[in-house]
């Protein structure tokens, strides 16, 4: 009998985080459960120009024994301990809306999809408008190529210019009350179960970034009392703005973790950067300047940069500070999964089927790829048949 690791649907997964490494993704985090791999905890950070600018939206995977012929279940776990929605797709009860989870309609998932993909296009649902993802207030563009956007519901035809900023302003409140200072507090119940390799990450990212959660709050105290007009009517919400209330909230918070009043310099190092994998407790971070290095509760540190467009495993500081060696074990493990992966053609093996000499002639003759299959069955040693060549198209 095959070994659990040894399952088709456990070794696609492991495919999908090696090539997750690889990518060059903004502000994307996951991590799989040790004992089992079909469960990946993933931290997005919330893109920039939008009301989910470096917010910490947590959500948790799990593959079917059928992946990738069917999607993931997701779950977003960043919800106010489920008060919270966050998005037209994204539902206080951690329900994410998305056509290739099987949960909306438009396009299906199919097999093509990954892990990558996947948390991609959950990213793309935190954009500038979230207001315009309901169905029935998109964006329309009028004035043919080169027409400028007007915005209207699909009844009553009014102009809803308004909506879409007290939407915003609302979304902005949410996601530095919810999203980064209930993520931050200990014992908060979004965060509990959040592996610990993705918390340090986040707090690596919350002092990174401390000073741009300061100033944002400071400036919007003028919004402080004022009533949330949610367009969509969320009356779980709190009724008004508290602004003065989560700027004590960040100050005990940046007491907490100890972050000094020094900016850090340098435009690199306002956000993590890159797609990372972390496994097995390593973390795994393309520009995760002090992601493993900061611990909670620990002191302040000179954030660094990593250098990854070399094969030494030598993190680059910024300064003279030592090198990190807690990164070491990432950089080795990140190379040796991209290896295993095999990320370069490899060389045909002993006895195995010339299998460009087998596309060809799929393209072309049906009888020619009958003869083929004759002469090769002949040699049973080959390896040559592999029902998993062939995957029927995932039903939607």
């Amino acid at each position: 009998m095959a070994s659990k690791n040894n399952e088709t649907h456990i070794m696609r997964i492991m495919k999908d985080i090696r090539e997750f490494y690889r990518e060059d993704s903004h502000q994307m985090y996951a991590v799989a459960e040790e004992d089992d791999l079909t469960r990946v905890h993933a931290l997005l950070i919330g893109p920039e120009k939008t009301p989910y600018e470096n917010g910490f939206f947590y959500f948790v995977l799990k593959f079917p024994k059928d992946y990738p012929l069917k999607p993931p279940s997701v779950k977003l776990m960043t919800t106010g301990a489920g008060r919270v929605r966050f998005n037209p797709n994204l539902y206080a009860c951690g329900k994410v809306c998305l056509s290739i989870l099987g949960t909306w309609s438009g396009p299906a998932w199919t097999a093509c999809n990954t892990l990558f993909t996947t948390l991609l296009s959950i990213q793309s649902l935190m954009n500038e408008k979230p207001y315009h993802n309901e169905p029935g207030y998109e964006e329309t563009k009028i004035g043919g190529k080169g027409g400028k956007f007007k915005v209207f519901e699909s009844l009553g035809g009014r102009n809803v210019g308004d909506a879409v900023r007290n939407y915003n302003d609302i979304i902005g409140h949410e996601t530095l009350r919810v999203a980064v200072i209930d993520m931050l507090t200990e014992g908060g119940a979004d965060a509990r179960n959040m592996p610990p390799a993705l918390r340090n990450v986040m707090i690596s990212t919350f002092k990174q970034n401390y000073h741009y959660f300061e100033d944002t709050i400071r400036e919007r105290q003028s919004m402080d009392g004022q009533p949330m007009t949610d367009p969509f009517r969320d009356h779980q919400r709190p009724p008004n703005f508290q602004y003065k209330d989560l700027l004590a909230k960040l100050l005990k918070l940046k007491a907490h973790y100890q972050i000094g009043d020094v900016r850090p310099s340098g435009a690199a190092l306002s956000s993590p950067g890159a797609a990372s994998v972390l496994t097995n407790g390593c973390v795994a971070s393309a520009s995760t300047a002090a992601a493993a290095a900061s611990t909670a509760g620990g002191p302040s540190s000179t954030p660094e940069l990593i250098d990854l467009t070399v094969d030494s495993p030598v993190r680059r500081p910024a300064d003279d500070s030592p090198v990190d060696e807690l990164m070491e074990p990432y950089l080795k493990k990140k190379k040796k999964a991209v290896e295993m992966g095999e990320s370069a053609p490899r060389e045909p093996k002993a006895n195995e089927p010339n299998w460009d000499e087998v596309i060809n002639m799929m393209n072309d003759e049906e009888g020619e790829l009958d003869e083929y299959e004759e002469d090769t069955d002949s040699d049973s040693d080959t390896g040559s048949h592999s029902s998993d060549q062939h995957m029927a198209d995932p039903q939607p």
